[in-house]
């Protein structure tokens, strides 16, 4: 005679089965599904469990949109058929379509200053981290606010009650 353990039958069961296999007990895993169903009616909180995830999954049926017909896909993979052959160019069809570079300049050419700009200072924000010329800008202002000492010239902090230990914690 064999002793199975019976299964942990909890609310958070429950849920861990709903969020896997649906509200359809006919999911649910065969050695529980005789007291998920039991606990689902004897108890107020798993019965709402139930209808909350049984309403989910309606939401999610009527929210799907049309099916898609035999007939378009195969006009979609006919058309990316033609489009790729190079042999025949008067029957291509464009599937996807990219930018004349006469169009792409239009689009760039009214925002190439402020590029530059954001790469010129990503340039000199870099530098300025790898080199540690701003390190005395970021300390000055630590310095005002108090949170490091300007007597010994350390990083390291008055506030907090020694949670913090280096400038580095603080940012």
């Amino acid at each position: 005679m064999t002793n199975k353990a019976k299964p942990d039958l909890s609310l958070e069961r429950l849920g861990d089965v709903l969020d896997a296999c649906g509200p359809s007990p006919a999911t649910w895993p065969e050695d529980e599904r005789a007291g998920l169903i039991a606990l689902s009616r004897s108890n107020g909180e798993a019965g709402r469990l139930v209808h909350e995830a049984q309403m989910l999954s309606r939401l999610l049926d009527e929210a799907r949109g049309p099916a898609v017909s035999d007939a378009l896909k195969s006009r979609i993979i006919e058309a990316a058929r033609r489009s790729g052959n190079e042999s025949d160019p008067g029957e291509r069809d464009v599937v996807v379509a990219f930018p004349s570079a006469a169009t792409a300049r239009r689009i760039l050419s009214p925002h190439l200053p402020q590029a530059a700009l954001l790469a010129a200072s990503l340039l000199i924000g870099a530098w300025a981290g790898v080199s540690g010329t701003m390190d005395g800008l970021i300390e000055a202002p630590l310095e005002m606010a108090g949170f490091i000492s300007p007597d010994n010239g350390s990083a390291e902090t008055l506030l907090f009650g020694g949670g913090l230990d280096t400038t580095e914690d603080l940012l």
